[in-house]
Formats: structure tokens, sequence, C-alpha cells
């Protein structure tokens, strides 16, 4: 990375943005760690994409420490980048214990069977990944619908969820309302002087 492409990374933190986006720019182990701090610096950010940036399993290593320090971050995207089967499973190690991330881009990462099994072992622990992108690896279609099925599972409890929240707002609200309308004077309307509710 050139300093150009760091300081605009940084700008895009610092300037309160939620998303920080790196597209066909390479990242080397050295940029990784000045990134990972970057990332650190913003807590709150809640979209990270970086794209074609030449990142292998052992540049995702250095980055993790950044992306584990944004509590809030719930998309990450890492298309087209060689992170194999052993960065795949540096991924799925976070993921067990990550409370937040709901959407992940691993198009053409170079992912085979084996880090799908990483990746498995992982969603026990993880309910919240509801997106998966993983086009164009070489994946078994059975490891690759074993993903699916965990991630679809993820998707349904998550709705319930949302479902059991509006119920409750709902009916916090019915709760309430009498309450409400003990204090509140419902005026009739004023009808003109001769005239008579029905007429014309």
């Amino acid at each position: 990375m050139s300093h150009p492409d760091i300081d605009r990374l940084y700008a895009q933190l610092r300037s309160g943005q939620s998303s920080a986006t790196l597209r066909r720019v390479p990242i080397t182990a050295a940029d990784a760690v000045i990134v990972s701090a970057v990332l650190q610096a913003a807590p709150r950010i809640l979209r990270v994409s970086f794209i074609g940036c030449d990142i292998t399993a052992a540049i995702l290593d250095a980055l993790l420490p950044g992306l584990r320090a944004c509590p809030a971050l719930s998309y990450l995207n890492l298309d087209g980048n060689p992170i194999g089967d052993e960065g795949l499973a540096l991924l799925a190690t976070w993921l067990a214990t990550n409370p937040k991330l709901e959407r992940l881009g691993l198009k053409h990462c170079g992912i085979a069977r084996a880090g799908i099994v990483r990746l498995l072992a992982a969603f026990p622990a993880n309910t919240v990944l509801q997106a998966l992108a993983f086009d164009a690896n070489a994946v078994p279609r059975g490891a690759l619908r074993a993903v699916m099925h965990a991630v679809a599972v993820n998707t349904i409890a998550a709705a319930a969820t949302r479902l059991r929240q509006e119920h409750h707002r709902r009916n916090h609200i019915l709760e309430y309302a009498p309450l409400f309308l003990d204090h509140v004077t419902i005026q009739p309307p004023k009808i003109p002087a001769g005239r008579h509710p029905s007429s014309s």
C-alpha cells in the first residue's frame, strides 16, 4: 500500500463514516499491521471491504486484531483474496466468538473442503451470520449445502427474534395505552350554530 491509500482509509474512519473500503490495493504484511491499528481506532465501524487486495492467510492473521476491535462490525467482504483454507480457519475461530458479524463475502478466495469443515465447526457457537457469498471456490456441493443450511438456521432464528421483539414492543404499548388515555380529553367536534350534524 502507498501512503495515500493508508491516508485515505484513515480519513474514512476518522471522518465518522461507518464503512471502510479498499479495492485492488495490495496489502503486505507490514501494511496489515498499520491497517489493523487504524481499525482499532474506529470501534464504531459497521462495514469493511478489502476486495482483491492480495490478502493471504498470514496477512489476514495480522488484520484480525483490528477486526476484533470493531464490536459493531456486521459486514466483512474479502472477495478476491487468496486466504485459502488456512485463512478460513482463522475466520472460523473468530466467528465462533463474534456476536455481530451478519454478512461475509468470500468469493474467489481459494477455499476448498478443509476450510469449510473448520467453518462448520464455528456454527454451534455462532448464531448471527446470516449471509455468506461463497462463489468461485472449489467447495464440494455437500459441504456447501451444509454451510448454507447453518446460515439459513441463523437467518430463521434472527427473524424469529425480531418478531418476538416486535410482539413485546406492541404489547408494551398496549399495556400502557390506558394510562395515557386516562389523561387525554377528547373534544367533540364543534358544530356551527343553526346546523344539524346530519344536514348536508
